[in-house]
């Protein structure tokens, strides 16, 4: 509780229209989904995410989320928002703090992730939450608030409580990278531990409304600002990194609208890789046990390719990104002594 006249509580899902309002305020023409209603109201009503509110008599004027993502259990901090007339008064602060602290508590999750796009929430995660969340890349620009695509930083931390086995991939100029060791692991409290790796290229949550087609699963909308195509699967044999790479020149050659095409890959698919940033694809995060398997985690890294002419805006994180940009500019380029996992 702020004050007498103002509160911060759990969301109801009667709330869901004023936090839509709010969202509509906030981010206006974008690709974010709490601008809907009705996506609010499953939101809330889901037990497995955690939704407060701050309110004072005007009604609801901020919101702090976190997502639990049962496909690789972890909880991701986000769906924040706060009414102009009430920011930098703290709330998001506060907000945060009592979200993570809520998650925490249920112990649920082994990871606790942020896609800040502002400084000002970028702080939040880096300097109040609790173990500090560690800044291991960007998503390359995949949203649209306000008619510009922005880049959101990706922040990861451990929960407390968590107890897994991390495998690192059996990939030399990964486990020798002082880039990878140094701004990523260790800040986590991981180390290099190489093992083997699930056979399997792209992870990423299903859904029943993914897309099937050139044997990925996929999302896409046409109609989103976003106009962002995320590939989450590919199921047909064989599945060697020339195939699949072929098959992916086709899926792009069938979605020329699609303006920003991510994946998420399993770190060890090393010719996968290399094989995607000849074809244009950059690496823009590295993402430490990203990938769960019983009690085994895997780290994978993000690829993007963007086919629209504008820059994302980087909103004041540009110094940042150019300097993870260089620490990973020489992971999956040049040829090894030993290929591993194709």
């Amino acid at each position: 509780m702020q004050n007498n006249s103002q509160t911060t509580r759990p969301a109801r899902v009667q709330d869901a229209e004023q936090l839509a309002s709010l969202f509509q305020r906030a981010y206006g023409e974008s690709s974010h989904p709490c601008q809907d209603a009705e996506y609010l109201r499953r939101f809330i009503a889901d037990q497995r995410n955690i939704y407060l509110v701050e309110v004072c008599e005007d009604g609801v004027v901020a919101g702090m989320g976190v997502t639990y993502h049962q496909w690789h259990d972890a909880c991701e901090w986000s769906h924040g928002v706060t009414y102009p007339e009430h920011r930098r008064t703290g709330i998001a602060e506060r907000l945060t703090r009592q979200a993570h602290a809520a998650c925490c508590a249920r112990q649920q999750g082994d990871l606790f992730l942020g896609l800040p796009r502002g400084q000002r929430t970028f702080k939040i995660g880096t300097e109040v939450v609790n173990p500090r969340m560690v800044m291991t890349g960007h998503d390359g620009g995949m949203n649209v608030a306000n008619g510009t695509r922005e880049i959101h930083v990706t922040l990861v931390a451990r929960l407390p409580q968590v107890r897994f086995t991390h495998i690192t991939p059996d990939v030399d100029e990964i486990t020798n990278s002082a880039a990878v060791q140094e701004t990523v692991w260790q800040p986590l409290r991981l180390r290099a531990n190489p093992g083997a790796y699930p056979n399997v290229s792209f992870v990423g949550p299903t859904a029943n409304t993914l897309k099937q087609e050139q044997g990925f699963s996929f999302s896409f909308d046409s109609a989103c600002p976003s106009r962002a195509l995320e590939i989450r699967g590919f199921s047909d044999k064989p599945n060697n990194p020339q195939q699949i790479c072929r098959a992916l020149d086709g899926l792009l050659a069938a979605y020329p609208t699609a303006e920003h095409i991510s994946a998420n890959v399993l770190a060890d698919k090393v010719q996968l890789i290399r094989g995607m940033r000849e074809m244009g694809f950059e690496l823009p995060a590295y993402l430490p046990a990203w990938y769960k398997v019983n009690n085994a985690r895997y780290d994978c890294v993000k690829l993007v390719k963007r086919r629209c002419a504008e820059e994302p805006d980087a909103n004041g994180f540009a110094p940042m990104i150019a300097s993870l940009k260089e620490a990973f500019a020489n992971l999956y380029v040049h040829q090894s002594a030993r290929e591993v996992n194709v």
